[in-house]
């Protein structure tokens, strides 16, 4: 019985092993799968190389962007420094000659000043006893004409010659003007009064005398400024 127990043990043993050993290369191929598919190389996500692709982009931009304001304000700031270059180069003068500033600054006080002048010169020139002296040099020039608003009917003789008469005496006295002068006749001193009663400076001409001379004839009149 012994004998025969233990060749039923030994074929059960081997049995069991052949199980045994079946099932460990089983778990044994199993492991060596899962190893093989966690070291195996993955594919790339489309999705993440994307977005990796917009932030290198984004990026560019960004340094593209940060160039092109570095490279413009450095071109400004050398027009810049250039500009206060010239303008030290102007001033520079200035300061050394301190004189010359003073001596512009006369200048221009005395430009001003002659200004002043020319237009106080300007005003008398259009009003008062100088605008009437103006008018009655014109009325004793060739071509003088009688303005528009004249409104005197006294004679005008366009081909009157003016150097027929001249004056030796203009006095202002108020609102009334004493004129003396000679002339060649009497009716040259006739039409210098006519003159004047047709100007729009002068008004009522009134004869205060006129006498004859050996050579020509001497008159003096009144005359009032038109108001």
């Amino acid at each position: 019985m012994a004998l025969l127990a233990r060749p039923l043990i030994s074929s059960r043993s081997a049995g069991i092993s052949r199980v045994w050993g079946g099932s460990r290369a089983r778990i044994m191929h199993r492991i060596n799968l899962n190893l093989a598919g966690r070291n195996a190389p993955r594919r790339p996500s489309m999705k993440r190389d994307r977005w990796v692709s917009i932030g290198v982009a984004a990026i560019l931009l960004e340094l593209g962007a940060f160039a092109i304001h570095y490279f413009d304000t450095s071109r400004r700031l050398r027009a810049s420094d250039d500009l206060n270059k010239e303008l030290e180069a102007q001033i520079a003068p200035l300061q050394n000659e301190p004189g010359e500033l003073r001596r512009l600054e006369e200048q221009v006080k005395q430009a001003e000043s002659e200004i002043a002048s020319l237009q106080a010169l300007v005003k008398l020139r259009s009003s008062g006893p100088l605008k009437r002296l103006v008018e009655l040099s014109k009325i004793l020039s060739p071509g003088w004409q009688p303005g528009e608003a004249a409104s005197s009917t006294a004679a005008f003789t366009p081909g009157w010659n003016s150097d027929n008469a001249w004056l030796s005496l203009y006095e202002e006295r108020g609102p009334t003007i004493r004129i003396e002068g000679r002339s060649l006749a009497a009716s040259d001193a006739q039409q210098f009064m006519d003159r004047l009663d047709l100007s729009s400076e002068f008004a009522l001409p009134e004869p205060l005398k006129g006498t004859k001379e050996d050579n020509g004839w001497s008159f003096a009149l009144q005359v009032r400024v038109e108001p």
